[in-house]
C-alpha cells in the first residue's frame, strides 16, 4: 500500500469514529432528553437528603442509574436529571441544571440537595453553583470531570466540534472554556478519578480547594459501576471526606487527597 492510500485509510478511520461517536452520543443523549419528565414530583418525608445524577457528554440518565439503588438503599431519595449533552453549550445546559435545582430548593421536607457527576456534568455543575447555590445545597462528588479540560476533547473538537458543541469548550487548552469556569465557593466538592481513564488524565480532574481527592480503579465511561465508587459518594455525603485505606493506594497506583 502506497504512502498515499495509507493516509486516506487513516482518514477515513477518523471519520469512521468520529460518525460512530455522533450516532451513538446524539442517541443516547435522545433519550435521556426525551425522558427528563421520569422523576416527578413525590410527597418527600420531612428531613429529605435529595441527591441529584447528572450524566455526561453524549449519555443519558440511563449510564447513571447504577448510582441509584446504593443510594436509595442508604436512605436519600434519587432524581436522575437529563440534559441535551451534544447540540447545547455548557452555558444552556448549565442554566437549565441551575433552573432543575432552584425548583427542588423549594419543595418541602428537603432537609439537603447533594449532587453526582460524570464527566461534562461535574463542568456543568460548577458553572452553574458559581454563581447561583440552592440554600439547602449539600455536597457534590464529582466521577472523572476534566476540570482542567480534555487532551481528547481537543483533539476530537475540529472533526466534530460544530456537531458535538461542548466538545470545544472542554479542551485542555488554558484558554478554553472549562478553564475559564470559576470554582464555588463554600462548597464541599469530592473528585473521584479512574486510574485508567483513557480520556481525562488523572491530573486534569483536580479542582482547586476541593474537599477530597481520590483514584479508584477503572475507565472513564463505566466508572460510576463500579460498587466501591457509589460507596464513597455515600461516605463523602456523611462525612466530607473519602474512606482512603493503603489497599485502595495500591490497587489505584495513586492517591491524592486535598492537592490541587
Amino acid at each position: 500500500m502506497s504512502r498515499r492510500e495509507l493516509i486516506v485509510t487513516s482518514r477515513k478511520r477518523k471519520y469512521l469514529i468520529v460518525a460512530s461517536l455522533l450516532l451513538s452520543g446524539c442517541a443516547v443523549s435522545w433519550w435521556g432528553y426525551q425522558s427528563r419528565g421520569r422523576d416527578a414530583d413525590v410527597t418527600l418525608q420531612p428531613g429529605a437528603e435529595i441527591v441529584v445524577l447528572v450524566h455526561g457528554l453524549g449519555r443519558g440518565p440511563s449510564s447513571m442509574e447504577p448510582m441509584r439503588a446504593p443510594l436509595e438503599a442508604a436512605g436519600y431519595d434519587v432524581r436522575n436529571w437529563a440534559y441535551d449533552s451534544t447540540s447545547q453549550t455548557i452555558e444552556t445546559s448549565s442554566e437549565q441544571l441551575s433552573g432543575f435545582l432552584s425548583r427542588l430548593d423549594d419543595w418541602p421536607n428537603v432537609d439537603r440537595i447533594h449532587i453526582v457527576t460524570h464527566s461534562l456534568g461535574g463542568i456543568l455543575v460548577r458553572n452553574a453553583l458559581a454563581t447561583d447555590k440552592p440554600e439547602r445545597i449539600g455536597r457534590v462528588v464529582m466521577l472523572a470531570p476534566p476540570n482542567r479540560g480534555s487532551e481528547s476533547a481537543r483533539f476530537w473538537a475540529p472533526l466534530a466540534g460544530k456537531l458535538i458543541r461542548p466538545l470545544g469548550q472542554l479542551s485542555n487548552d488554558p484558554d478554553s472554556d472549562v478553564n475559564q469556569i470559576a470554582v464555588p465557593e463554600g462548597l464541599a466538592i469530592g473528585v473521584i478519578a479512574a486510574a485508567q481513564d483513557g480520556k481525562v488524565k488523572v491530573a486534569d480532574t483536580h479542582l482547586p480547594g476541593e474537599a477530597d481527592h481520590l483514584v479508584v480503579p477503572g475507565f472513564h465511561t463505566f466508572i460510576m459501576r463500579r460498587e466501591e465508587v457509589a460507596e464513597q459518594v455515600i461516605h463523602f455525603f456523611r462525612h466530607g471526606s473519602f474512606e482512603h485505606s493503603e489497599t485502595e493506594a495500591a490497587e489505584s497506583g495513586t492517591v491524592n487527597r486535598n492537592s490541587v
